[in-house]
């Protein structure tokens, strides 16, 4: 969701010259004197005002505090309590690993909780269930989690979790078949926010569109934005977007769950978790510059200005790529013309997500204006 920009308000007024000249004109009005800034008792008033201006910052920043849009930390907590929405908490990697055993004619067990690490030492995933091989099979397939919360199990790749650290006699060799994903650190104050403000469209259950938003993200930190579609009478798509990018199926399976069940979703409602679908686009255009621009500095600020742009449009589903938003983009100072290489414009449904393959920017010609 965007945030609603409202004014800063001002509980108390922090401005160091105004407490000054209402201290000296109440001195000057009870004393019946004129102070002059030599005087030792200005240089008091000096010490009372940086002691009040404190005083006054501290009350500002606690009065802040009580307000969702501006409140952090342990504060915007107590806000989210009083609407049912606690922080998330730190979330695992998952993954899936591959067990290889010696033949044996009976059934291999492999109980809950067997360790397996990384190839650099650094995490530890356990199974989360019990792994039966059945006899004449040297194989099987078991769901994992890291054993430290967070995202640092995420990303391992196929075959990067394989040392297993319980020596089984049975166990021959033990791999990761899927890249470790779905692990977050606790939920940043910007993501917590947001929750909080859309918390009362959660209170209708999962009926209306909202309350369906709301309830995919309370599941993980890491869901950057979600769209609700019904395609037929009965039937919830939800779609899921990351901070990464497109959702791992660990995650899409997390929101399946919490979505389906009985006490959130209307009993004729068939809820489906999928991901966006990637429309592809790519940044090139030939810049013409001012003879009097410095070619460097004013490339070196339209790549910035381009990689906001691929930000922005990544940042949320259903955002058009319109070419003159582009070419403003890059038409930083320095810059004479802009000419956009392979561009389309592209209208995008609210399921789909702008993905960004490249940006290649060019320095072709100089024009004197």
């Amino acid at each position: 969701m965007t945030l609603p920009v409202l004014p800063v308000p001002q509980f108390t007024d922090t401005d160091s010259a105004r407490i000054t000249a209402d201290l000296v004109s109440q001195y000057e009005a009870i004393t019946g004197r004129t102070l002059y800034p030599a005087q030792y008792e200005r240089l008091f008033i000096s010490l009372l005002v940086y002691l009040t201006a404190l005083n006054r910052n501290a009350l500002q920043q606690a009065c802040l505090q009580q307000l969702v849009l501006f409140a952090t930390g342990a504060a915007l907590d107590h806000r989210g309590i009083e609407m049912d929405t606690p922080r998330l908490g730190a979330l695992p990697a998952r993954t899936t690993l591959r067990v290889t055993v010696a033949p044996s004619p009976q059934d291999t067990v492999i109980g809950a909780g067997f360790q397996v690490q990384s190839k650099d030492a650094r995490t530890i995933f356990i199974t989360l269930q019990t792994l039966v091989i059945p006899a004449g099979l040297t194989e099987g397939e078991a769901a994992a989690q890291c054993q430290t919360p967070g995202s640092a199990g995420n990303g391992y790749q196929p075959g990067d979790v394989c040392q297993a650290m319980d020596l089984l006699p049975a166990v021959v060799g033990v791999l990761n078949i899927t890249q470790t994903g779905g692990g977050a650190d606790p939920e940043g104050d910007d993501h917590y926010r947001e929750r909080i403000l859309e918390a009362p469209s959660r209170f209708s259950v999962a009926g209306p569109r909202d309350a369906y938003r709301a309830l995919a993200f309370s599941v993980h930190p890491d869901i950057l934005d979600v769209a609700v579609d019904s395609p037929a009478p009965g039937v919830v798509a939800v779609y899921v977007l990351t901070g990464a990018g497109l959702p791992t199926p660990e995650i899409l399976a997390l929101v399946q769950a919490a979505l389906s069940a009985d006490t959130v979703r209307p009993l004729c409602d068939a809820v489906d978790v999928l991901a966006p679908l990637p429309m592809s686009f790519t940044i090139h255009a030939d810049l013409t510059l001012y003879a009097s621009a410095d070619p460097v500095t004013t490339l070196a600020a339209a790549q910035v200005a381009a990689e906001a742009y691929r930000q922005n449009r990544q940042g949320g589903l259903g955002r058009d790529l319109v070419d003159s938003q582009l070419l403003k983009a890059l038409s930083v100072d320095g810059v004479y013309h802009v000419q956009l290489l392979g561009w389309a414009n592209q209208v995008l449904g609210p399921n789909q997500w702008a993905a960004c393959t490249g940006i290649t920017l060019a320095v072709t010609g100089m024009a004197d204006g």
